[in-house]
């Protein structure tokens, strides 16, 4: 089992980081990601099929709460690394169960060190299911926004609208230039990328802060962020809904 995305923690390295990155949670504590070089910045790393169950909980119990103004019916997983947590939140939510995305065969690689391109398909079987319905894409992670925006592609060839993408965590910002504006983002969390830098004779990588999106992260308040993390929501009054829906006391 791997080292990282087991436990919280409460105490936060500083930059420069070699190896690792404390991602700030929604309750203030941390969790340690591997840090991973993509030519000449570095990403923090989430993979839930590796994460413990303590982990993997507590991020469902936060993207369920953070998703309820969306009020969603039906969640529709990405492959494969969204499926453990689109099954946890559709439990938290109450819902019957969830619909996956079939993976296809992967194009290759753009050659800019990103991830290949998935082909993605959906059952016919399960159309009935996501028609009509208020439907979310479920994710374990947001960078490119390459896999979502071929999903919404996707449902919109069936006829299906989602109301939002969720995700526990968004690497960067490059995501928003590949989703269609206006579609709103869920995050339980947000991690920077990271650029090298020597501070204080000790080589490492640095925090981009420009380019975390906390924005998209409703349990965290907006315009608090520091390089100690932003502060925390005080209530679940915080988390506004979209002005189309019925605030969280009028939802069953």
């Amino acid at each position: 089992m791997s080292a990282y995305w087991q436990a919280f923690g409460t105490s936060p390295a500083v930059p420069p980081f070699q190896h690792d990155f404390p991602a700030r949670m929604p309750d203030g504590r941390f969790l340690t990601m591997r840090l991973r070089q993509l030519r000449d910045v570095a990403v923090a790393d989430l993979i839930l099929t590796q994460a413990s169950f303590l982990v993997l909980d507590a991020l469902a119990d936060w993207l369920a709460r953070a998703l309820r103004p969306h009020r969603p019916e039906v969640l529709l997983g990405l492959p494969v690394l969204g499926y453990s947590l689109a099954a946890e939140v559709a439990r938290r939510l109450s819902h019957p169960g969830w619909v996956p995305v079939a993976p296809g065969a992967e194009r290759a690689a753009p050659g800019d060190g990103t991830e290949p391109v998935a082909r993605l398909r959906l059952d016919p079987l399960n159309l009935p299911q996501l028609q009509g319905r208020r439907v979310v894409l479920v994710n374990d992670v947001l960078r490119s926004g390459r896999t979502a925006a071929l999903a919404l592609k996707l449902a919109a060839a069936a006829g299906i609208t989602p109301v939002a993408v969720a995700v526990a965590m968004t690497q960067g910002s490059a995501w928003r230039a590949a989703l269609p504006t206006g579609m709103p983002v869920v995050s339980v969390f947000a991690t920077p990328l990271l650029t090298p830098m020597m501070i204080q004779g000790k080589a490492g990588w640095v925090p981009r802060e420009d380019t975390q999106a906390w924005d998209v992260c409703p349990l965290f308040r907006f315009g608090m962020v520091r390089p100690s993390g932003p502060r925390l929501v005080a209530s679940e009054d915080d988390l506004a809904p979209p002005s189309d829906q019925a605030p969280l006391s009028e939802q069953p």
